[in-house]
């Protein structure tokens, strides 16, 4: 079954940034201040209108409210440096646009198989999920175009390429990511042990312990299944 892809824009961290500032200061996202700060770098008011869409979904939509929620506490408990802020972004995309979780999957196998991917292999394999039209093509490329810009991926020459060099981030943005992850199955729940080894947070250094999810403002619950399998859920909202 080919699936649908639901993005074609790559999204710049520094628009990202702004628009987390404008969530944590009120509340909501301006369409046409992201229009306008936009301008220089995207032509064309659809092209424009596609990106501004993409992040009003990342910010707004019930596949992530609970993130948002969870990460506006968290900034205004501490200062997020630029690893854990992408930690953050990339915990909303997880469950946002499963084209794009996907994408990411297909990169992280392919940091697990060798030193070196082609951007062919990989949308091949993306292809043979979303199809081989030309819609897809863009939309593949927006995505390693967005990788290479986020600097997770780097180019050795034109169509080769290898994974950076994975980021540390704090035990709160990895809660974040682990609770995207929650998010991304219905019920909502996920085993512990597949954490520090998922395909699709590549980028990130990852460890939690049980005690680590008992923080009080972890957002998360913690059982035990079969009699050893730790799952985690999201904690039920009041």
């Amino acid at each position: 079954m080919i699936q649908k892809v639901g993005f074609n824009r790559k999204i710049r961290l520094s628009y990202l940034d702004f628009a987390w500032q404008q969530i944590l200061a009120t509340g909501d996202v301006s369409a046409a201040m992201l229009d306008t700060i936009m301008t220089a770098d995207i032509h064309g008011a659809n092209r424009r209108a596609k990106a501004v869409d993409e992040i009003r979904e990342l910010l707004s939509a019930p596949s992530t409210r609970q993130i948002v929620k969870r990460a506006v506490e968290l900034c205004r408990e501490k200062h997020l440096d630029s690893d854990d802020r992408l930690a953050l972004y990339w915990s909303l995309f997880l469950p946002a646009f499963p084209f794009v979780r996907q994408a990411w999957t297909v990169m992280g196998r392919f940091g697990k198989l060798g030193p070196q991917f082609s951007s062919r292999a990989y949308a091949q394999r993306l292809s043979e999920v979303y199809g081989g039209g030309r819609a897809v093509a863009i939309s593949i490329e927006e995505v390693l175009g967005m990788m290479r810009d986020w600097g997770v991926v780097i180019m050795d020459k034109p169509g080769f390429y290898h994974l950076a060099p994975q980021r540390s981030i704090t035990k709160a943005t990895q809660r974040l990511l682990l609770t995207a992850l929650c998010l991304m199955t219905d019920p909502p729940l996920y085993a512990l042990s597949h954490f520090p080894d998922e395909l699709a947070l590549f980028p990130f250094k990852l460890r939690l312990s049980v005690t680590d999810l008992r923080h009080k403002n972890s957002g998360l619950t913690v059982s035990v299944q079969g009699g050893q399998d730790v799952v985690v859920q999201p904690a039920q909202e009041h």
